[in-house]
């Protein structure tokens, strides 16, 4: 096993898990349209599949967006003052200003959503006050309401992910203290922190137990130099378990048991996945699309601020009434969002490379 197939994977790997998050936000199973809540879940088989594809499927891809974020930041670099400022410097063109520009366009929504003349199809947004407060806020945690943003959001949901990632590049010094001090242990604490979702309980907008757990795991495997993709590549039954796990979690969302089967599901889902992308790439099924690899960044940062507002659109207009309209909904809505994406991606790289890049972080 070479670092060319564990290349490869990651750069293969890079625009599934962005559907994944796509899925994740096209989850309509209870929705908030115009302050009327609408429940999809009185159908077993339209919560079991949106559970399955949204809660199940998809929720590994987070988890292994900050693997391979904290592996690639450590991965074949000793680590120093210089080597630390350099990877800061490099972080502001690849985070901060994608950050900071796609949440102004996020904010930039939010202005012609609160305009007189709008905001009778926002109702839940009648109370809200622009200033420049809420302006900062915004880039951080918004207080839109919950159902609009979230609990602990910037007003571009999905980006959440990139403030979390620039807080774990700031402390990566003391990550890689720590692991090479107290090497697996802290990958263990951690674990049972995110496990047990213990950081819930004094974790901040920032730094959630999520993060902390994976992107140390990932630096783990990193700073050790470890070839994931080749130990994995050894565990054939896994993707066996995973969906055994996957069709139980799918089904037991109500349970008390459900939180932490769902975890147990997460870790060998990230392997998985893994593991299936190595397989096809390395029997040649499958090929790395360097297209949809550069648009990866751009459908994450465009979906979430159009694919709600249309999927409600779409479901006041037509008000499914049966299971089959429902799901067509479902798995219509993200593929058009995605579909739109790359378009206005390459659209935009046609017209502009050096804006495109800008707002891409230069990937």
């Amino acid at each position: 096993m070479n670092d060319s197939l564990l290349s490869k994977t990651i750069s293969y790997l890079r625009f599934p898990l962005i559907v994944g998050v796509v899925l994740i936000h096209g989850n309509i199973l209870v929705m908030n349209i115009q302050g009327t809540v609408i429940r999809y879940d009185r159908w077993p088989i339209v919560a079991f599949v949106i559970n399955l594809f949204s809660s199940v499927f998809a929720d590994i891809c987070v988890p292994l967006f900050f693997f391979i974020s904290g592996f690639l930041f450590f991965f074949n670099s000793d680590f120093s003052k210089e080597i630390y400022l350099g990877k800061l410097k490099k972080r502001v063109k690849t985070l901060l200003v994608p950050y900071l520009i796609w949440n102004f366009v996020g904010f930039m929504i939010l202005l012609i959503q609160v305009h007189p003349k709008v905001i009778r199809f926002f109702p839940l947004l009648k109370e809200y006050r622009v200033d420049i407060t809420s302006f900062l806020s915004s880039f951080w945690v918004t207080n839109l309401p919950i159902s609009m943003s979230g609990p602990a959001n910037p007003i571009n949901t999905p980006l959440w992910f990139i403030r979390d990632l620039m807080v774990l590049v700031l402390l990566s010094p003391i990550i890689w203290w720590l692991i090479k001090r107290l090497k697996l242990g802290t990958i263990i604490v951690l674990g049972i922190i995110w496990f047990f979702t213990l950081g819930d309980k004094f974790g901040f907008p920032g730094l959630c137990h999520q993060s902390l757990f994976f992107f140390p795991l990932g630096a783990y495997f990193g700073i050790n130099r470890f070839n994931f993709v080749g130990m994995i590549s050894k565990w054939q039954l896994i993707p066996f378990i995973y969906f055994g796990i996957a069709i139980v979690d799918a089904v037991s969302k109500t349970e008390s048991y459900n939180a932490a089967l769902h975890n147990v599901g997460v870790l060998f889902g990230m392997v998985s996945i893994v593991y299936l992308v190595s397989l096809l790439l390395r029997n040649n099924k499958i090929q790395v699309n360097n297209f949809l690899i550069g648009a990866s960044f751009f459908v994450y940062a465009l979906h979430n601020l159009f694919l709600g507002k249309v999927t409600k659109i779409i479901i006041m207009y037509l008000r499914p009434e049966s299971p089959i309209m429902v799901l067509l909904i479902y798995f219509v809505m993200p593929i058009i969002v995605i579909i739109l994406c790359l378009i206005i991606y390459k659209a935009i790289d046609k017209f502009s490379p050096l804006i495109c890049s800008v707002m891409t972080g230069g990937r």
